[in-house]
């Protein structure tokens, strides 16, 4: 996917920045504790890199203000690309569609849920109206692809003390698969595997294989990352 800006330092125009600053301010009244928003914004910024929730800012003609990377994989994976600043959907129909939903957000202050597949698959985006000075900008975030990532596995079965036999048991239990299953892609007996799936449901102190996943969607979205790459961002005008 193309970058707009490619820097060692975060860039936001002042666009964004004033469409984040109004929405961190309505924050701050709504919790009735005094931040100076022009010291937190930048490391906001650089926090919002590390999640896996994808997050990001469009004007009405669909150009990006901001987009961190997770929302640039979740689009990449649906299969649109970036050209001149604008998200583009792999077929034509679905991208008329998705330019009227990011002016109807833009100009009307509507709400919007938008199927990037197009296909019914699921991968969803809501697009939220967002005030600045010269109008409204379309906030957009994305549903999350799993039920929880591989570094949110990590921490929650070292958190729980689970050995490597459980935490692999783990992972398949979140993508879906049942004890038989697992069994079979890990070449050993389903007893083994439920003598496994008992001591993991012992240690997170769960009653059932459902409930376990179920904490597991609960954890806090974050990517798996040493290094995150710089947002995509418009250069200063």
């Amino acid at each position: 996917m193309n970058q707009l800006c490619p820097s060692s330092r975060i860039e936001v125009n002042a666009l964004a920045a004033r469409a984040l600053d109004h929405r961190l301010q309505n924050l701050t009244r709504a919790a009735a504790s005094p931040i100076a928003s022009e010291s937190v914004l930048a490391p906001l910024l650089a926090g919002l890199e590390l999640l896996a929730q994808g997050v990001a800012l469009l004007d009405s003609d669909g150009r990006l203000r901001y987009a961190n990377a997770a929302s640039r994989e979740l689009l990449e994976r649906a299969g649109w690309t970036v050209h001149d600043g604008r998200p583009c959907a792999p077929d034509l129909d679905l991208h008329s569609s998705w330019l009227a939903a990011v002016r109807m957000v833009c100009t009307s202050a509507r709400w919007q849920l938008f199927d990037l597949s197009g296909r019914g698959g699921g991968c969803f985006a809501a697009l939220l109206p967002v005030e600045v000075d010269s109008g409204r900008l379309a906030f957009l975030t994305f549903g999350r692809a799993a039920i929880c990532g591989a570094l949110e596995l990590q921490m929650f079965a070292s958190e729980h003390d689970l050995t490597y036999a459980e935490s692999r048991v783990l992972e398949k239990l979140a993508a879906g698969m049942t004890p038989a299953e697992i069994a079979q892609c890990h070449g050993v007996a389903q007893s083994t595997v439920l003598t496994q799936v008992a001591a993991v449901r012992s240690k997170t102190l769960s009653h059932s294989i459902k409930e376990v996943v179920g904490k597991l969607s609960r954890l806090p979205p974050m990517r798996s990352v040493f290094s995150p790459p710089d947002p995509l961002t418009v250069p200063r005008q």
